[in-house]
C-alpha cells in the first residue's frame, strides 16, 4: 500500500540542482548545525552539580570555625581537589573535563554521503545518560550491583539545539553561506 502524500517523481538531488543548492552548501549547513549541537552538549556538561560533595586526593583539609570542611587542597597539584557530583536526573557535573573534551564531530562522511555525527567515545557518559542497573537502563549491569540513576545530557542537549539547528540550516540553504 503506498504511503499517503504525493510524489513529484524527482529525486532530492534533482530538487537541489533545480534550486541551485550544491552538496558543498548542504555540507556547510550540516557542519554549522553540528557545531551548534556540540556546543550545546558541552555547555550541558559544564553545569555545576548539586549532588554529593567529596574529596579527591587530600593532602590537607581546610576547616572553618564551625568544623565544616570548606576546601581540600592538593599541594603537589596546587589546586582544589574536591568534587560536587550531579544529582540524579541532572547532567553530569564536570570533574576532570575529559567527558566534555570528548564531544566531537565526525565529518568523514560529510561530503560523500552528506552525513555528520556528533558524539563521544567516553563510555561513562553513556552509562550516565541512561543509568546503570536502573529500570529501563540500556547499559549492562554493573558487576558490583551498583545503581546509578540516569543523568541525561545528550538527549536534552539535542532537544535544546534542534530548533536552532533547523533555523541555521534553513538560513544557510537560503543564502548559500
Amino acid at each position: 500500500m503506498p504511503r499517503p502524500g504525493f510524489s513529484l517523481d524527482v529525486t532530492p538531488a534533482q530538487l537541489r540542482e533545480a534550486a541551485g543548492i550544491g552538496d558543498r552548501t548542504i555540507a556547510a549547513a550540516l557542519f554549522q548545525a553540528g557545531l551548534m549541537l556540540q556546543n550545546e552538549w558541552m555547555e550541558m556538561l559544564s553545569q555545576p552539580g548539586h549532588g554529593s560533595f567529596y574529596p579527591k586526593g587530600i593532602r590537607f583539609v581546610t576547616i572553618a570555625a564551625a568544623r565544616k570542611v570548606i576546601a581540600f587542597f592538593d599541594e603537589a597539584e596546587g589546586r582544589l581537589t574536591s568534587h560536587t557530583a550531579s544529582a540524579p536526573w541532572e547532567p553530569p557535573a564536570p570533574d576532570t573535563g575529559a567527558g566534555r573534551a570528548s564531544i566531537a564531530i565526525d565529518d568523514h562522511d560529510l561530503l560523500t554521503r552528506l552525513r555528520l555525527r556528533v558524539g563521544t567515545n567516553v563510555r561513562v557518559l553513556l552509562a550516565l545518560e541512561f543509568g546503570v542497573n536502573y529500570p529501563g537502563s540500556r547499559v549492562r549491569e554493573h558487576p558490583g550491583g551498583i545503581i546509578i540513576e540516569p543523568r541525561p545530557h545528550a538527549r536534552p542537549a539535542k532537544e535544546t539545539a534542534v530548533p536552532r539547528m533547523n533555523d541555521r540550516i534553513v538560513a544557510v540553504l537560503r543564502t548559500g553561506r
